[in-house]
């Protein structure tokens, strides 16, 4: 196994009310950074429950995370 560290690895967090507006924000962060090296990009689902028991509701969020390196 090799074992490398890289300095210049770098971490991008997006997050967003609906899946269009952040597959729109990522877009955007990557064709507005063309000079980074994309390692590796992963979308996740937050589900919570929210409001009063009464009235209980689910609040979702969705995010992305960028991992790249710095040229």
């Amino acid at each position: 196994m090799i074992n490398r560290t890289a300095y210049n690895l770098r971490v991008q967090t997006i997050s967003a009310k609906t899946k269009e507006e952040l597959t729109n924000q990522v877009n955007y962060f990557l064709e507005n950074n063309p000079e980074l090296v994309i390692q590796e990009i992963q979308y996740n689902t937050c589900a919570s429950p929210c409001g009063t028991s009464d009235d209980l509701s689910v609040y979702v969020e969705y995010s992305a995370l960028i991992i790249y390196i710095m040229p």
